[in-house]
């Protein structure tokens, strides 16, 4: 089941990307206040999927995208201030059905999975391996949290050389994963709007299947 814009995208859709940023600073009260209108009505969104749904939901794949190609949009003690309590009411609220909790974020937000570990996130779908730097997050991360990755969707897939898809999938597998497991592969399932072949795809989704081994399978 998916639930897209959550807390940072929807306040950004509501206020505007650079009244946002600025008003953190400028308004944080009101900033707030928004905040707990939107958490609010997730949870009640929730709460109606769960009863229309049920046991049949298995997971939640939410949206919040945080970071440039350089770096997270705000500063961790922001993060932490504004939008961590938050996001520990959504994770609690999507656990105590059941359901596991997976947040897809675009951008360098190398430095926000610590935050997203200490809020109880269990699936982090992050679609450019590249810009994080593999070996570097899967130091840092593999074993901790759940992968739902793709091939780099900007620079691996795009460029359509197969054998650096098939070279990457090698290091997503050994680097963001373990024996026991912790990888899902995902697709970005709209290839040809970011000038992804159906060759570079498949290729990328056969040699994932090639690596099953690393896990035992």
């Amino acid at each position: 089941m998916t639930s897209h814009f959550n807390l940072f995208e929807r306040l950004d859709m509501l206020h505007g990307f650079r009244n946002t940023l600025e008003d953190l600073y400028l308004e944080p009260e009101k900033c707030e206040k928004v905040l707990d209108l939107i958490l609010a009505w997730k949870l009640e969104h929730w709460d109606e999927l769960e009863r229309r749904f049920g046991s049949r939901v298995h997971g939640l794949f939410c949206t919040d995208d945080w970071g440039s190609q350089e770096a997270t949009f705000i500063s961790g003690p922001m993060f932490q201030a504004f939008f961590l309590p938050r996001y520990r009411k959504l994770v609690d609220a999507v656990h105590a059905k059941g359901w596991h909790f997976m947040l897809h974020s675009c951008g360098k937000i190398n430095e926000f999975v610590p935050y997203f570990l200490q809020a109880g996130v269990d699936v982090v779908n992050m679609g450019q391996p590249q810009t994080y730097g593999i070996r570097e997050l899967g130091g840092r991360f593999a074993g901790k949290i759940c992968f739902l990755c793709t091939a780099d969707i900007q620079k691996t897939l795009p460029g359509g050389d197969l054998e650096k898809i098939r070279a990457e999938v090698r290091e997503l597998v050994t680097s963001w994963s373990t024996a026991d497991g912790g990888f899902i592969v995902f697709n970005y399932g709209m290839g040809g709007a970011i000038g992804v072949s159906e060759a570079s795809t498949r290729e990328m989704f056969l040699e994932f299947g090639r690596q099953m081994s690393f896990w035992g399978a």
